[in-house]
């Protein structure tokens, strides 16, 4: 994780006009999957409890556009689950 440190840091030590950097690596995750990798890397079996419903409105699929971390930061993702 220590590329996502790196490039918060990036942020915070560039000098600009004000831009929005999104941090990400390009694939977009349901809840349930991230509270799998959670589980598997803090090895624990605990159940998760949430409800199983859509909400009105919501977005179901979400991915991080990098464009602007990528092109003044140099940034790349290294770090993939």
């Amino acid at each position: 994780m220590t590329d996502l440190v790196n490039a918060i840091i990036a942020t915070l030590e560039l000098v600009t006009d004000e831009r929005i950097f999104n941090i990400g690596f390009g694939y977009s995750y349901s809840v349930g999957k991230i509270i799998e990798i959670v589980q598997k890397y803090s090895k624990t079996d605990k159940p998760a409890l949430y409800k199983q419903e859509t909400r009105q409105n919501e977005i179901s699929d979400v991915v991080a556009d990098c464009t602007n971390v990528n092109k003044y930061l140099n940034w790349e993702c290294e770090t993939l689950f």
